[in-house]
């Protein structure tokens, strides 16, 4: 009986996580536009159009790893996505590279390709509008 019992604790609280994670894809479907920020490079930049129902999608297929806990969450190269409707903010979404994300403090891993794609984006887009470098000046 007690086996049976944590047995169905342990259900409830899979299928609980997994019907968030659902909910919460189901609500950046609504998402029209991201805002994007690189808060170690500086830079931001919005971005509307099917890329952020592409993402939102990928939310809703991804899985749960094991083993990102290690994983550098404060790399200059990741990214902190706003999802907005219109004016109102939905959620922010950590992005990492390979495809690893977080929402709401729980890690994932998006095994469609979308979300490392849109990552690489960021990063080349992020690479063209940089200023360039002023040439340092020379002494007196």
């Amino acid at each position: 009986m007690k086996h049976l019992a944590t047995f169905l604790i342990l259900a409830v609280f899979v299928v609980s996580g997994c019907s968030r994670q659902k909910e919460l894809a189901q609500s950046l479907s609504a998402a029209d536009h991201i805002v994007a920020t690189n808060r170690y490079q500086t830079f931001g930049c919005t971005i509307s159009g099917p890329e952020v129902g592409k993402l939102a999608q990928a939310v809703g297929s991804a899985s749960r790893p094991s083993g990102l806990a290690g994983m550098d969450v404060q790399n200059p190269n990741d990214w902190d996505l706003e999802f907005y409707a219109g004016t109102n903010s939905l959620a922010v979404m950590h992005l990492l590279n390979h495809g690893f994300f977080q929402l709401e403090g729980v890690e994932y891993d998006d095994g469609t390709g979308v979300a490392e794609t849109f990552w690489k984006k960021l990063g080349e887009t992020e690479k063209m509008n940089r200023l360039p470098k002023q040439p340092a000046s020379a002494p007196n």
